[in-house]
């Protein structure tokens, strides 16, 4: 929720248009936190968040 309250504050601010905002989230992942219970590979987790930091200006959206 916050991340869309973000998105329409920063398109609606002209000076602010060009800033996109992402969001995502590594899935359940096996680590210490949930005593390595979690379906995914700290790597596969690791790896969506790489993904999300490192897209370019025309990257997925929605």
């Amino acid at each position: 929720m916050l991340t869309t309250q973000y998105s329409y504050a920063f398109a609606k601010t002209p000076e602010l248009s060009h800033v996109r905002v992402g969001s995502t989230t590594p899935g359940y992942t096996a680590t210490d936190f949930i005593q390595h219970r979690g379906t995914r590979a700290v790597e596969e987790g690791a790896q969506v968040i790489v993904d999300l930091a490192t897209t370019t200006e025309n990257g997925p959206t929605g």
